[in-house]
């Protein structure tokens, strides 16, 4: 009984917060204004607020479009396409930002420490690295360091 009121209570809430009014209107500098009240004194139109999440009316945009079919697209389409390159440039180079400091650390560690141990893969029990294998590892991340860090 306790869920079935809660239930109830849920979507009772959900209707509620669904009834909201609100208005847009546009005063005299022509600036647009949106309100929970609506003016007295000014022409308003009431908009509808969805409380859900939006629906995809369109298609997404693949980023990968001969340049016949980015002729096609709207300049909105556009504006996305170019603001989610820039959005993945931003974040890899956030990543390879954050890897050149690891490597940096990777790298001070081997060149420091006498004795490595890593983690054997099969078996995940300790193994000492020996000389060449400790050599051979700071080239890999020297080169990690070089790819990420410019």
């Amino acid at each position: 009984m306790k869920y079935f009121i809660f239930i109830i209570l849920l979507f009772t809430f959900n209707q509620i917060e669904a009834k909201q009014k609100y208005y847009k209107w546009t005063d005299a500098e022509g600036n647009t204004h949106y309100t929970e009240n609506k003016p007295s004194n000014q022409q308003t139109s009431e908009i509808k607020v969805s409380t859900h999440q939006p629906k995809i009316s369109e298609p997404i945009v693949e980023e990968t479009k001969s340049e016949e079919d980015v002729a096609e697209l709207t300049d909105e389409q556009k504006e996305t396409i170019e603001f989610n390159k820039k959005e993945k440039e931003r974040v890899m180079k956030a990543q390879n930002k954050a890897n050149c400091e690891i490597a940096k650390k990777n790298l001070a560690t081997l060149q420091e420490a006498s004795l490595v141990k890593r983690t054997n893969p099969a078996t995940g029990e300790l193994i000492r690295m020996d000389n060449s294998n400790k050599i051979q590892m700071m080239k890999k991340v020297k080169k990690s360091i070089k790819d990420l860090c410019n």
